[in-house]
């Protein structure tokens, strides 16, 4: 059941991370996305940039930090499904 509840979270993670940004695009009076509309303004695209590459990689990492837990919980229980037999 965690593996599953995992894997949807790892679905919606890209959908959320849009909506994140569409919404703080909008309506955002501070954080990431605020920053990267104000520096674009102010023409500090190397700024801009760097926060871009930030939340992006905030994103890979969440990602990859889900799979790898769902990869490790998976063979788990793939590990005592082989061994139930073997121990009754």
């Amino acid at each position: 059941m965690l593996v599953r509840a995992l894997l949807a979270i790892d679905e919606g993670l890209p959908l959320a991370f849009v909506g994140m940004i569409l919404g703080e695009l909008w309506a955002a009076t501070a954080g990431i996305e605020f920053f990267i509309v104000i520096s674009r303004a102010m023409k500090n695209f190397a700024e801009s940039t760097a926060m871009s590459l930030f939340g992006f990689g905030l994103f890979a990492v969440m990602s990859f930090a889900l799979r790898s837990i769902v990869n490790g919980l998976s063979s788990r229980q793939r590990l005592s499904a082989y061994l139930h037999p073997v121990t009754r």
